[in-house]
């Protein structure tokens, strides 16, 4: 929370992934009526060695309950963002960047991030 204050004058839109990465990462780019173009290699996952980087991936891609918030703002905020980040010990990635185009679709390398997201029962 403390994070998100802080911020509220640099970002454009932000949420928490709670309900997984990317049904959440939908939701924003459909509100925002923009396309998310996501660099995955650039997406933060587990490192947990019992599974495959397949099994992490999507683990991160579709897994709930992480309580991270995914957020956007224009470029030339990013030295302020990286400030207010280090001085509360906190980490930001730079995952992708969003554009006019396929309005509410979340994509990487030109196409469409289609898997089945987190569900509530």
């Amino acid at each position: 929370v403390e994070f998100s204050s802080s911020i509220r004058n640099f970002v454009t839109s932000m949420i928490d992934i709670s309900d997984g990465f990317i049904q959440d990462c939908k939701h924003l780019a459909r509100m925002s009526n923009l396309e998310f173009v996501i660099n995955l290699e650039n997406l933060p996952i587990s490192k947990i060695d019992l599974l495959t980087y397949e099994e992490r991936l999507n683990a991160a891609l579709i897994g709930g309950d992480d309580y991270e918030l995914l957020f956007t703002s224009p470029p030339s905020f990013k030295k302020e963002i990286t400030k207010i980040a280090k001085a509360q010990g906190l980490q930001v990635t730079n995952i992708g960047y969003v554009k006019s185009g396929k309005n509410g679709q979340v994509t990487s390398n030109n196409k469409p991030i289609n898997i089945d997201a987190y569900k509530h029962f």
